[in-house]
């Protein structure tokens, strides 16, 4: 299930998107530490405003999130 790439260094879980696909639950922590992270660098209010600057931005390009 880990395939270690010799060129970048690094060990990633292969098929990653069908793993997190089959196991919704397993991003919750990240997420949550991220939000922390988020919060506490810059504020919530910035981050809110940063996020519907990135959204407005998508929006003008036509682009979807999936």
């Amino acid at each position: 299930m880990f395939c270690v790439d010799k060129k970048l260094k690094f060990q990633f879980i292969s098929n990653f998107e069908q793993f997190t696909k089959q196991n919704p639950g397993v991003l919750w922590k990240p997420q949550a530490l991220q939000q922390q992270l988020m919060e506490h660098n810059l504020g919530k209010r910035y981050w809110n405003d940063k996020l519907e600057q990135f959204r407005l931005v998508r929006e003008n390009l036509g682009i979807k999130l999936m």
